[in-house]
């Protein structure tokens, strides 16, 4: 079926200057067709039966079974919805990721996958590794409406197929059957459709069919009041009360396999089958009179439903070398290749990320520094030469440097009055070498090319020569990175692993970047060149030898490093081959010869890691391939680019203090690249449709109907006791809100932030930052008592106190948001990490932005989050710098003096003091206007708008719209609350909030023990 886009188009028009001046219908204002990287002529020559089998064969399943129409639209809608026309919808769950085909709005409802396998088959019989699932979709769908008596639409071709799934964003962006008109509205607005676009798209629902799952909610108890009295005798015949759920009804009764307008005729007679359906007409609004049109003539229909569908099939292509060409659409090809074990299957890691990644390229330096390359490359050539060991001490500075806060060249810093070196971290200690050669390439980097090249580029340019040099394969690098102007000691020491983790510790600390589990595994490889010290083994020889230890391997290492012996002895990482870069290592683990314990745990525990490590051990070219592709991810992480951080001269030391050589054109940068993100720019231009900045999506494991089943009752029995807590002490609501903050920002929401303290652990209650401040502990432990009499070891303190989070806003009259559920309690606590990383009253606006960022929030975001403090109080012990002895000068004159009676000098550092003396118990965004006013409390507060380097574009927008700023704090909270969560067998349900189920370790099984190590 070939339809131009002209005909569309002037169709929509024609319906236009036929409307009343009155009429309001979907505009004709189509995006450019086709989008950039597609086309109508793509595969013209390529595959040029395309079209004819895709029609043939969509033709053939209809005439078999007419409901396959509306099953294939449903199909490509779905696909398309939560992250761009992709085929995601259509992989099968693997070990790294959740199939879509299982969130809620699909599970029993999805149908058709047979048809697009046989049209795959088919396509790929006539035209091998050409065309793509996501265009199969994309035609199956404009042949399923033209099969059913529908127009058809021009397709532009050329999109590639995902190599992930979008779990969680289909499971919080798919419309369900219960939404209301509003929530319609919304939830298309999202992706890109006005409410015209919405309702019209809504009429795929002219045909096929709904399960009585998706309808007892309008019937039972008490049936809605919109549905016709004839209609609804129907319904209840075909779906009795408590009846079978899977009996199918018709959405249009009378054509139900016809694509005609009847579906908006059926609504304006109160026959809509879904909640959803109905509320398009039954609402009152614009709405009303679209859906008048659209039921007037079917004409009008048909020609905006290809319209909207253009723009459906034109959201957010893959193109280009984007994404891959499934060969099985069930399966990411290079996992079907791998499963095939292919002689060519020497095939990357399946999830890349878009190269090169913003403000960074490959020929970043090709004016400017043309014999960059060649320099670095001759270099360490050089030094491999001189010393082979070198090309391992060079990827491991690399490594060591990307893992804590992105590829910054923090790690070659020297310790400062102001910052640690991450040098001497413990994993970093006694360990790290090869700062002599990044030394001697900065120097002749620096004569050539003065003033010019990043160490955070050089370190790596260098990882890449080393591993060339040692007979590896490289890697495309983008450059442009810029180099941090303080260490990551902090960071390093929480996140770089060590040598004695288990399988589920290296897992969990690898994803915290990131990385999946193959990715882990392929990037461990690394441990196939250079040498580890006997302290790194010793306890895995002594006082008992580990198990899984080979038992001549084992008489090697115990030969080298006998008990009590020198710890600085080195060992071969590879006892072959120890200084080639290939993939004996792996072989090494099959034999039982992984040097640290870390290395055989990849082998040694069971499961679908031993199929990774025999597939890397039985092909180099399988290694060196996904090794490239991970080492291009690493490379990656969090790059500082623009005018973010400097071009130090000198790779130890910073060109000068910190914040005094980032001018405030830096921050202002930063802040304009922040605010490019699409939520910002809805927000920045006002736009009507900008009522949620929600650019978060909630992460594995974790789901908003977690408890509806094992305790339904979960979200109202928190919420009616912080209401409760909250009337009985306005103050309430910022004390539980704290909480779920300081217990979230040093390691995750894990609840650690409750526990008291223990033989085994400390308490983060003590913490510089949380003693004389916490509170509200009483209501948690209301709460927990209360639910665990309902769902006895059930709901985690971790949930409870975020929901109790959102409960306490919305009792103050601010914002809810939606919170996805099934964390788990940590079994230790993160002092060390409370005390590194919460932030305190006294911080700079530079150092704010620092702190918000190791947990990759945005400036916008800090300003957003901060505007907690809109309610709530501080002790006078939190702003006695700010007054005395002499007073910031960016207080007002007469909100200092209100401080200064309220908090003499040498007075009672526990007065307490409202951070917003307006409407002090109010969650509003009076907090903005109070900075306006240079009336922020603490010193942190006002430097959002008066500190060095801050920008006062979103502090004034903030002001100025308490909309905004509510759903941007709705946005931010979600992704707070989806900071690194415990979930699926990590963690334990505690049955009291305060202390762990058992005494610390001795009464934990090894699998409680696995994530233990892997938090602490």
């Amino acid at each position: 079926m070939v339809v131009t886009y002209s005909r569309v188009r002037a169709t929509c028009l024609a319906v236009l200057l036929l409307l009343s001046a009155a009429a309001t219908v979907a505009e004709c204002q189509i995006a450019p067709f086709p989008p950039p990287g597609l086309s109508e002529t793509f595969y013209d020559t390529t595959c040029p039966n395309l079209f004819t089998i895709v029609s043939d064969l969509v033709t053939a399943a209809f005439n078999a079974e007419a409901r396959m129409a509306a099953s294939l639209l449903r199909l490509h809608f779905h696909d398309c919805f939560p992250n761009g026309c992709d085929a995601s919808l259509l992989l099968d769950a693997t070990p790294t990721f959740q199939s879509e085909k299982n969130v809620p709005q699909n599970n029993n409802s999805l149908r058709g996958f047979d048809v697009i396998d046989q049209i795959k088959a088919a396509v790929e019989k006539a035209c091998p590794k050409t065309v793509s699932c996501a265009d199969i979709l994309t035609l199956a769908s404009l042949e399923a409406v033209v099969a059913a008596g529908g127009e058809g639409w021009p397709v532009a071709l050329g999109r590639r197929d995902s190599t992930t799934s979008a779990f969680a964003a289909a499971a919080a962006s798919l419309p369900t059957p219960d939404m209301d008109l509003p929530a319609l509205i919304q939830t298309f607005a999202k992706v890109g459709f006005s409410t015209q676009e919405m309702i019209t798209l809504s009429g795929a629902h002219t045909i096929g069919r709904a399960r009585c799952a998706s309808i007892e909610a309008r019937l039972y108890p008490k049936p809605e009041a919109d549905i016709n009295k004839s209609f609804l005798k129907t319904l209840e015949k075909n779906c009795p009360q408590n009846g079978n759920v899977s009996v199918l009804n018709n959405f249009d009764q009378a054509t139900p396999d016809l694509f005609d307008n009847a579906y908006y005729r059926n609504l304006q007679q109160g026959k809509g089958l879904l909640h959803s359906d109905q509320a398009l007409f039954s609402t009152k609004g614009s709405n009303v009179a679209t859906v008048n049109l659209l039921a007037s003539a079917s004409g009008n229909f048909l020609g905006e439903f290809a319209s909207a569908m253009i723009k459906l099939d034109d959201i957010s292509p893959l193109t280009g070398k984007q994404g891959q060409i499934r060969l099985n659409c069930h399966t990411p090809t290079c996992l079907a290749v791998l499963l095939l074990l292919s002689a060519a299957a020497t095939v990357a890691e399946c999830q890349i990320a878009p190269f090169p990644p913003p403000g960074l390229s490959e020929t970043f330096y090709d004016t400017t520094c043309p014999n960059l390359f060649t320099i670095v490359s001759d270099l360490v050539t050089a030094a491999f030469n001189a010393e082979a060991r070198m090309a391992a001490s060079l990827l491991r500075l690399h490594f060591h440097d990307c893992f804590p806060n992105g590829c910054d060249a923090s790690l070659l810093l020297d310790a400062t009055p102001t910052f640690q070196s991450e040098k001497n971290v413990p994993q970093n200690n006694n360990s790290l070498r090869g700062f002599d050669v990044i030394d001697q390439i900065k120097a002749a980097v620096e004569k050539a090319c003065p003033k010019t090249v990043s160490c955070a580029d050089i370190l790596t340019l260098a990882s890449l020569e080393a591993v060339v040099a040692a007979g590896g394969e490289g890697w495309p690098v983008a450059l442009g990175r810029r180099d941090s102007t303080t260490s990551a000691f902090a960071a390093a020491a929480a996140s770089l692993p060590t040598p004695d983790m288990d399988l589920p510790a290296l897992i969990q600390t690898f994803a915290k970047v990131g990385f999946s589990t193959q990715e882990m595994i392929t990037l461990s490889g690394a441990h196939t060149i250079g040498r580890a010290r006997c302290a790194s083994i010793e306890a895995r020889l002594y006082p008992k030898p580990e198990a899984d230890i080979n038992k001549s391997f084992l008489k090697t290492l115990e030969k080298n490093c006998p008990q009590n012996g020198n710890v600085s002895v080195l060992n071969n990482f590879d006892q072959a081959t120890p200084d080639l870069f290939d993939n004996a290592y792996y072989q090494n683990l099959q034999q039982g010869k992984g040097l640290l314990h870390s290395d055989q745990a990849l082998f040694s525990t069971q499961g679908s890691n031993v199929a990774t490590v025999n597939l890397l051990a039985s092909a180099s070219g399988n290694f060196l391939g996904d090794f490239a592709s991970a080492m291009i991810k690493l490379d990656d992480i969090s790059p500082l680019t623009g005018k973010q951080g400097q071009i130090r001269l000198k790779c130890h030391t910073v060109n000068s203090p910190a914040i005094s050589e980032m001018d405030s054109t830096d921050i202002d940068t930063l802040i304009a690249l922040e605010v490019q993100q699409a939520c910002w720019v809805a927000l920045l231009l006002l736009s009507a449709a900008a009522t949620v900045a929600e650019c978060q999506t909630f992460p594995p494991g974790l789901d908003v109907n977690f408890y509806n089943v094992t305790c339904p009752n979960l979200k109202a029995t928190v919420k009616n006791l912080v209401i409760a807590a909250v009337q009985q002490e306005a103050r309430m609501a910022a004390s539980l809100l704290r909480l779920h903050f300081h217990d979230c920002w040093p390691n995750g929401c894990d609840a650690s932030v409750l526990l008291d303290a223990s033989s085994a652990f400390g308490t983060e209650k003590t913490v510089p930052q949380n003693i004389n401040s916490l509170r509200g502990f009483e209501v948690i432990d209301q709460i927990k008592a209360q639910v665990e009499q309902e769902c006895p070891n059930t709901v985690s303190c971790a949930d409870i106190l975020t929901l109790v989070a959102v409960s306490a806003v919305v009792e103050a009259k601010g914002p809810g948001w939606p919170v996805a559920l099934g964390r788990r309690d940590s079994t230790t606590t993160a002092v060390k990490a409370a005390s590194a990383f919460l932030p305190t009253p006294d911080l700079s606006f530079y150092e704010l932005v620092q702190n918000f960022k190791r947990v990759n929030f945005t400036i916008d975001e800090m300003i957003t989050l901060s505007g907690a403090h809109t309610i709530g109080r501080a002790r006078c012990a939190s702003i006695t710098r700010r007054l005395y002895p002499v007073p910031d000068a960016d207080i007002s004159s007469t909100y200092l003096h209100t401080l200064e009676a309220n908090c003499p000098l040498n007075g009672n550092a526990s007065v307490l003091n409202d951070f917003d003396p307006v409407t002090p118990d109010l969650f509003d965004n009076q907090y903005y206007k109070n900075l306006q006013q240079r009336k922020g409390l603490l010193h942190s507060d006002q430097e959002l708008l008066n500190g060095v380097g801050a920008n006062p574009a979103t502090v004034n927008l903030l002001a100025n719209a308490s909309a905004t700023f509510f759903a941007d704090f709705a946005a931010a909270m979600i992704k707070m609350d989806n900071l690194s969560p415990i979930t699926g067998e990590y963690g334990e349900i505690r049955l009291n909030c305060h202390t762990v189920n058992s005494p610390a370790i001795r009464e934990m099984d090894s699998t409680d023990i696995d994530p233990l190590i892997a938090l602490q």
